[in-house]
């Protein structure tokens, strides 16, 4: 995944180069504005909760590959995560994700499923499907309902850790 803004040049994969290529001519790998190549085995990475309810995260360091630029993590969710309620025993739906960032941009794109989302301090509701992503501006609020889906998120500037939970 590449983003950029404003997008200035078209990407085009190179299915026949081999990764990690020759080191010879930039042997730190470092580019523009002290970027770095960066490559996610998501395979090898842990999941960690999120919230404690049915999302789960995977933090990806593109920080450090950003030099502080941007931060990035896989979140996912495993059905609508319903749970028994302590004093009534009944079915509950497990609370949804609600974020709010003041000073940074949210992207959010979906790798598999769908997601459903509510957007801005109307609370519009949109159906992400696998493929679709969605930016949200700074200081806007957003809600992720839980389902079945895994999305990428990037936040610029890095600092996931200022989420907001409401």
């Amino acid at each position: 995944v590449e983003l950029s803004a404003p997008a200035c040049h078209k990407t085009l994969g190179d299915l026949e180069m081999s990764l990690p290529n020759s080191t010879k001519a930039n042997p730190d790998r470092v580019y523009g504005l002290d970027q770095q190549f960066l490559r996610h085995d998501a395979k090898s990475q842990p999941w960690k909760p999120l919230d404690g309810g049915p999302f789960e995260q995977q933090p990806i360091a593109l920080s450090g590959a950003t030099n502080g630029l941007a931060s990035a993590r896989v979140i996912r969710c495993q059905g609508t995560g319903t749970r028994s309620s302590e004093s009534t025993g009944l079915q509950q739906a497990a609370p949804p994700l609600t974020r709010k960032l003041e000073g940074h941009i949210t992207f959010m794109f979906v790798l598999e499923g769908k997601a459903c989302a509510a957007l801005g301090d109307e609370g519009k509701r949109v159906e992400l499907h696998e493929g679709n992503s969605v930016l949200c501006p700074s200081g806007s609020p957003y809600t992720i309902e839980a389902g079945s889906f895994k999305l990428l998120q990037v936040v610029l500037p890095d600092d996931l850790n200022t989420f907001v939970t409401s």
